[in-house]
């Protein structure tokens, strides 16, 4: 009481109490709300893809679908990565979902998938998903990849965390290690 309406966060604020922020570019607060603003940002990205999808071979530019595949392997299928490293895994699903279906709609474009049957399609799209190096495309892969990019990301600032931080300082992530009864307790892991 006493605060400002348009104060967000405030009880009389229309919207009620603020349920996140963003920070660093992403999203933090309750996870619903995260994911939704998420989603909603890397719809507005993605849907660039609906320009290079436009793109056609001309007389004088015959690389149009070379070009297209660049834009869905070095610009598109990035999008996500940075976020996934960023938010818990479980805020992410639903954008890895919804960039890794674009993406896969530009891709069966770019190779006329449409001419082919459901099943085939299924298998082209888990080889395009492999790196180039496996005889994929290096295409998206989000989905499949988010937790383990924010587990990776998580321990490799944990050294840091436990130099800088006395809340880290004590803490011990192996729940396997033997401990002492006056050890601290570990940290809960993350849940991937």
């Amino acid at each position: 009481d006493g605060c400002p309406t348009a104060l967000k966060g405030t009880p009389s604020h229309p919207d009620g109490v603020v349920r996140g922020f963003k920070c660093v570019g992403g999203f933090i607060g309750d996870p619903a709300w995260c994911a939704a603003k998420l989603e909603e940002r890397l719809a507005k990205r993605i849907a660039n893809l609906d320009n290079v999808d436009r793109l056609i071979d001309t007389e004088s530019i015959t690389n149009a679908g070379q070009l297209q595949y660049h834009m869905q392997r070095f610009g598109a299928s990035k999008l996500v990565g940075y976020f996934c490293r960023l938010m818990p895994p479980d805020e992410t699903a639903d954008a890895a979902a919804a960039v890794d279906d674009r993406i896969r709609l530009s891709f069966e474009r770019l190779i006329a998938a449409d001419h082919s049957p459901a099943w085939l399609r299924e298998v082209a799209w888990d080889q395009a998903q492999l790196p180039s190096r496996m005889g994929g495309f290096s295409l998206a892969g989000n989905v499949h990849t988010r937790a383990s990019a924010h587990a990776a990301s998580f321990l490799g600032c944990w050294p840091l965390l436990q130099r800088t931080s006395p809340v880290f300082a004590a803490q011990r992530l192996d729940p396997l290690a033997p401990a002492s009864p006056d050890a601290p307790r570990p940290l809960p892991m993350l849940n991937v």
